[in-house]
């Protein structure tokens, strides 16, 4: 029974770090599945006045949002050592033993801290993302050094940086950091934190019904090389109910379009037009599985072992390609209509002349 609830514990408490990243269940299902990455790892090394110090935070590449940071300012001799291309583990291991070699500026190091989270918008974050992935750091590097500047009243903070795609909850969970430092929470988020809590989050609720859907999509998750979180594409009218699809339906699927990866990922699908706007892909249905009363996942085999999978509250019509005989259907049903009216018109101006011809003689 204990096992039980810690795993339930362990559920919760990943869904609750990865719902803070991403923007709904799916995706965050998938993150702790370890389907996607979520987030930017920022490794600083600061300069102010004659202090220095090493900011280390992720920020989310679907919100923009500052996860968590752990910060180090003081006199310690090994933090001008420090060097920001390596990779984080090794990042970590080297900040703790600053941690622990002593000289650190407790009060500072939060200041500062808290000075990120003030100054640097989620929004300005977010607008970064695309330029670091071309390995253009100079916005971000600005944004650190103004916002450290603003809160010190100064204008001579340096910064040096690196950053790496990763899991926020790999980094998140589990953090070696943690047993010589804290991470300074975010102070201005205290209500969007009360918020987080009182999400519910039914897929892990210890039920048969829940735990046996949860199986189901680990196991048809598995015979793809690729998993992508769609949205359905809903037709109220000409739409097919759920009860009415089939293995191999053909149906419609909005891919992701808001990173520049899935802008370039749609592009290599085949499902942005002229104009740069994502369209329709065709998926054809596989399975619906429902984990809850309002809880329909759908999955549909797209090209190259690539599952689509989306999610809906309720039931709706999804939506299916258009048959390439239906526009030539309307034609001839109206053409149909208009010589139907030529051939009553006709009669009728015939009738007319005959009682006209009988009426004059």
């Amino acid at each position: 029974m204990s096992e039980n609830n810690n795993e339930n514990s362990q559920h919760s408490q990943l869904m609750k770090y990865a719902l803070e990243s991403v923007k709904d269940n799916e995706q965050a299902f998938l993150l702790v599945e370890g389907k996607i990455t979520d987030a930017i790892l920022v490794k600083a090394q600061v300069h102010v006045e004659n202090r220095s110090g090493i900011l280390i935070f992720p920020f989310s590449v679907f919100k923009g949002d500052i996860l968590t940071i752990y910060s180090v300012f003081g006199n310690s001799p090994l933090i001008i050592r420090m060097r920001t291309y390596e990779k984080y583990p090794q990042f970590l291991l080297d900040t703790m033993e600053i941690v622990k070699s002593g000289g650190i500026d407790k009060a500072l190091s939060e200041r500062i801290a808290r000075s990120i989270y003030k100054n640097i918008s989620a929004s300005s974050l977010f607008k970064t993302v695309q330029k670091i992935s071309k390995k253009n750091y100079e916005e971000l590097v600005a944004l650190i050094q103004n916002g450290i500047n603003l809160e010190l009243k100064i204008n001579t903070t340096k910064a040096n940086i690196d950053v790496e795609k990763i899991s926020s909850l790999q980094f998140r969970i589990g953090n070696q950091l943690d047993a010589v430092l804290l991470p300074v929470q975010n102070p201005y988020n205290i209500q969007k934190e009360e918020e987080t809590k009182k999400i519910v989050i039914p897929v892990f609720e210890n039920s048969p019904e829940k735990i046996k859907a949860e199986k189901e999509i680990t196991e048809i998750q598995k015979e793809f090389q690729k998993v992508i979180v769609c949205k359905t594409v809903v037709s109220p009218v000409a739409g097919l109910e759920f009860d009415a699809l089939k293995e191999n339906t053909k149906l419609l699927f909005l891919l992701p379009f808001q990173t520049e990866e899935e802008i370039e990922f749609a592009k290599q699908m085949g499902a942005v037009n002229k104009e740069g706007v994502n369209k329709p892909i065709l998926g054809t249905f596989y399975r619906i599985i429902t984990s809850g009363k309002n809880e329909f996942h759908i999955f549909a085999k797209g090209p190259n072992g690539i599952l689509f999978r989306a999610f809906e509250e309720r039931p709706v019509r999804l939506a299916t390609p258009k048959k390439a005989g239906s526009n030539l259907k309307k034609v001839e049903s109206k053409s149909d209509i208009s010589m139907t009216l030529s051939i009553i018109v006709g009669v009728l101006v015939t009738l007319v002349a005959i009682l006209l011809f009988l009426y004059i003689s």
